[in-house]
């Protein structure tokens, strides 16, 4: 019973001075779920470790100018692989939106498509991928 009164009366001082607190700035990346970019400048460019349920993990190396990605993707075999992309805002830009997509085509006429969002800090990517053979997925990737 006193264990119960300690806690009614702590969320009764606490819930009020929590409400007086402003909701900007607490906690996240930096970004907001729906992809909009909140401060961090956007920038994919770099050595990136990306991993799914399906045939991964594996290397991105990236670069990017303007809207476009491009790079190589490399599997744990070291096999490079083409990889060409854009997002939906310029590098560089804190405004706008944080969405990512990248094609790799492989000789062999498969086609994978990766759509996602990067996070705020610039340090994690993540969405679903399709490929034209039927596999899809969800994936991510950490900056390395």
């Amino acid at each position: 019973m006193r264990k119960m009164r300690i806690l009614k009366l702590t969320c009764l001082l606490v819930v009020p001075i929590l409400a007086l607190l402003p909701v900007s700035g607490c906690g996240g990346d930096g970004g907001n779920d729906d992809g909009v970019n909140s401060g961090q400048a956007l920038n994919v460019a770099g050595t990136w470790l990306l991993a799914s349920e399906g045939n991964f993990p594996a290397t991105l190396n990236l670069a990017h100018n303007g809207t476009t990605v491009s790079g190589t993707i490399r599997d744990a075999e070291n096999y490079a692989v083409r990889i060409t992309g854009t997002t939906a805002s310029p590098a560089g830009t804190t405004e706008g939106s944080r969405s990512i997509t990248l094609v790799v085509t492989y000789s062999d006429g498969q086609v994978v498509t990766f759509n996602g969002t990067v996070a705020g800090d610039n340090n994690a990517m993540s969405g679903a991928y399709s490929s034209n053979w039927g596999g899809a997925d969800s994936w991510s990737a950490t900056r390395q």
